[in-house]
Order: structure tokens, then sequence, then C-alpha cells
């Protein structure tokens, strides 16, 4: 990339062959976002794709973006290891650099299955969609889906005495049944996914840890929880929702919500960002992450 008093230029080496420089152009845009996050200014590698995929309409997902960063960080890295081998000592810092850089995009692309659960009041729509946002992962909603499935407007009331109307056990199994088929088609396509939803039923939850399974994606499990008295208030005070649920319901849900041990206990009595760094800590370590993270690393090597 040439700055000249008129403007960028951009010049491809690759014309004598017209089959070599036909790529991706998201592919070919993560080059330049890789050599400026290389030199110092991830932040001008990130503005300029967020600006080429506005400007080219281009829907791939947010895991593809970081692929290509890490694919053009391992091929400098392994030209630089070349140069190493030829004998230019100082290559051997810029191959480990550039490797470094891969893996980081790596961890940051491998897509994700996210639960976010807990019972009503206690934020898990809140967190979900900010978690989500910070991401770029797809929220599916089960309160959303309960209601798309019966015809119904979601922001219309549905609510009905515990585990009837809406909420009858065929119902709920339904709904959980509709989100994993949603989330399996998202994560097929390399999207990540968010699933607000209560996982009061361990059922439900194994089912969606096969499917994080079968997909080979990394399982995410978050249970957020607030004092009943918060829960209560909020479930008092909040605007018009997709959700029917009512203290006394939520008082039933505690009763006979099975137990949740693999999933990390998010605390929402306090900020929403305190909620949100707990979530996206969680989000960032995701168990399985590390080996598959390797395995792919060794695979570009």
């Amino acid at each position: 990339m040439f700055c000249l008093d008129d403007g960028p230029r951009a010049l491809d080496c690759l014309e004598f062959d017209d089959h070599l420089r036909h790529v991706d152009g998201l592919d070919d845009a993560a080059f330049l976002a890789m050599d400026l996050e290389r030199l110092g200014r991830p932040e001008l590698g990130a503005s300029f794709l967020d600006a080429y995929v506005e400007f080219s309409r281009d829907p791939a997902p947010v895991a593809l973006r970081h692929h290509y960063i890490a694919y053009r960080a391992v091929v400098r890295a392994k030209v630089a290891y070349l140069r190493h081998g030829q004998g230019d000592p100082g290559a051997a810092a810029d191959a480990a650099d550039h490797a470094a850089l891969a893996l980081r995009h790596l961890e940051h692309g491998a897509v994700r299955l996210a639960l976010v659960g807990g019972l009503p009041g206690t934020g898990k729509t809140t967190v979900g969609g900010a978690l989500a946002d910070r991401f770029g992962a797809v929220l599916l909603s089960s309160d959303r889906v309960r209601k798309e499935l019966a015809g119904i407007d979601p922001a219309a009331a549905a609510g009905a005495p515990f585990r009837s109307g809406l909420y009858t056990a065929a119902h709920t199994a339904a709904t959980y049944d509709e989100l994993l088929r949603r989330a399996g088609m998202l994560l097929s396509r390399g999207e990540s996914v968010v699933l607000d939803a209560s996982w009061t039923d361990a059922r439900h939850r194994a089912a969606a840890a096969d499917l994080a399974d079968r997909t080979s994606n990394d399982l995410v499990a978050l249970q957020c929880h607030a004092d009943e008295g918060i829960a209560e208030r909020r479930i008092a005070t909040r605007g018009p929702t997709a959700s029917d649920a009512t203290a006394p319901l939520a008082r039933m849900m505690s009763r006979t919500a099975d137990p949740w041990p693999q999933a990390r206990l998010i605390r929402t009595d306090g900020s929403l960002a305190d909620s949100l760094t707990a979530a996206a800590t969680m989000w960032e370590h995701a168990p399985g992450r590390a080996h598959r993270v390797a395995a792919t690393a060794a695979r570009a090597g």
C-alpha cells in the first residue's frame, strides 16, 4: 500500500496468474488488517475490516474474519522462518510475533454455543444480549421462539399458570428443540450463538451440550443469579417484553429447577458492566478452546 499525494494505491503483484489473484475479498482485506495489527495499530485494522464489511455487504461470520487474519499471519510467520533458516537472525522474532498474532485470532474466532440461563428477573436476557453484541454472536430467545411457534406476536401477553397454556411440558420441549435446531444451522455456518432461556431442565442442557459436541464447537454455560427481592422488583417494573413470567411463577420454577453444577454463576445484583465482564471472561476461556486451537495451529503449521 502506497500513500501518495492524491490518495492510496494498492499494488497486487500476482497479475501474472489470474487464478491466484481471485480470492475471497474478506481474505484479501484481512491481510492489511493483520499488517496493521502487527505494526501496533489493531484498532485501525478492526476499523478497516468493519468499513470493508459494511461497504461490500459481506455477510461472513466473525469467525471467518478471525480465521483469515490468522491465516495471513501464519503465511508471514512461515516466510520469516524461511528467512531465519537462510541466515537472517532477526527473522526469528518476526516469526514468533506473527505466530502469536495468529494464535490470538484462532482463539477469538473459535465458534461458541453459549447458554445464558437463570430464573425470571435475574437479567439473563440483558446479559445474553450484551454478550452477543460484544462478540458478534447471534442471539436466540426462548420467549420469542415459544410465541413464534404458537403464531403469537412476541410482544403479546400469553401468561398462564405454572406449566399450562404455552408453558406445558410439550410446548416447552418444542421450544427448546426449535432453539437448538436454529442454533445448529447457525453453528454449521461458523456463527457463534447465544441462547437466552431459563435452562432449568437438565435434559435440555444435555441436548445443547450434545449439539456443541456434534458440531465441534465450544460450550459456554452461564447461570444468572440475583437476590429474590431484586428479581421480583425487576419483574414488577419491567416494560413490555416477550416474557410472561411473574414473581409467583419464578418461585415455582425455583422449586422445580434441576441443579446446574456445570454452569458458571453470574451475579447480576450489581451493574451490567460487572456481569458482562464475568460472562465475557467465561466466553474467552470456554472449555475445550485450548486443545482445539492448538490442533488448528498444528494443522496450519
